[in-house]
């Protein structure tokens, strides 16, 4: 977030203060602990609002998965990631469990740096997602 100063693309509000507290919503979520479970709150800016207003919010859906499970898997946690994913959310929320699966696959790729963004076929700009340019480890399988 703050590699090279302040980069709005990557970070979201509230922002975790302390390294602790980032370490702590770490623990937490590969815990297994029901109460826990994956919330992703994209919020997609074109490029030229980030650059005009600093908005906070990151573009990750297209990445989630994939990101949680490099922390689930850098925690020896990967057992507990469907929980996480999958399960806990519905029971909390007293809502069926989805019959339909994903599976996810360790196959490194990179994540592009940017995604242009269209509306009626003209590209009105573009966004950067979450690790932009980095490399992931884990991909849905096809």
């Amino acid at each position: 977030m703050f590699f090279g100063g302040l980069n709005s693309d990557f970070y979201c509000l509230p922002v975790a203060k302390r390294e602790s507290n980032r370490i702590s919503l770490i623990k937490a979520a590969t815990s297994g602990n029901e109460c826990f479970f994956l919330g992703t709150d994209s919020a997609p800016h074109l490029r030229e609002w980030k650059a005009f207003c600093g908005c906070a919010g990151i573009f990750n859906s297209s990445v989630a998965l994939s990101s949680y499970l490099e922390v689930f898997e850098e925690e020896n946690a990967l057992e507990k990631f469907e929980k996480f994913a999958s399960i806990n959310g519905p029971k909390f929320h007293n809502l069926p469990l989805n019959n339909e699966y994903i599976t996810m696959i360790r196959d490194p790729y990179e994540v592009e740096e940017f995604v242009d963004i269209f509306d009626e076929n003209k590209k009105i700009g573009a966004i950067k997602p979450f690790h932009a340019g980095q490399t992931l480890n884990w991909r849905i399988r096809r």
